[in-house]
């Protein structure tokens, strides 16, 4: 201070300086400036993989394959009326051991046995070597499911 005034006096009321080549950063520019720093980019993500959840792939017991082929016969005999079904099938994960259990519904309009596809009237295709269960009215009630 020089006991008169401050020593900005001269410059505290001036306009705020607007440059006449470059336009004013957006205000979402501006935040992104101050986020936090990732020392180590990437290790949220790959925390984020390890902990994700996958299913083991269970296998069919012989009966379950049999009652599954029976039915694959069946929707191949019916398959002109294009049934409603729901078909369960496992997906393997892309990235780690395991996967999930999908369930498709809706009418087939093919069953294609030399690409080993269910083919839905919505052109979704179900591999039918990962099929675990079909079920739909046109497949006849088991013992434990009647009443």
């Amino acid at each position: 201070m020089n006991g008169k005034g401050h020593e900005y006096d001269d410059i505290i009321n001036l306009p705020h300086h607007k440059s006449d080549r470059h336009h004013p950063m957006p205000m979402s520019k501006r935040a992104a400036q101050f986020a936090p720093f990732a020392a180590l980019s990437g290790y949220g993500e790959e925390l984020e993989e390890l902990t994700r959840l996958t299913e083991r792939r269970r296998a069919l017991s012989d009966a379950e394959e049999r009652e599954l082929n029976d039915k694959l016969n069946l929707l191949r005999a019916k398959i002109d009326a294009q049934p409603v079904i729901s078909a369960t099938y496992f997906v393997p994960d892309p990235r780690k051991e395991g996967g999930k259990y999908i369930t498709k519904t809706g009418s087939v309009r093919r069953l294609d046995l030399n690409a080993r596809r269910l083919i839905f009237t919505d052109a979704y295709e179900v591999p039918i070597d990962a099929l675990s269960a079909l079920e739909g009215e046109i497949f006849p009630k088991t013992e434990e499911e009647q009443p």
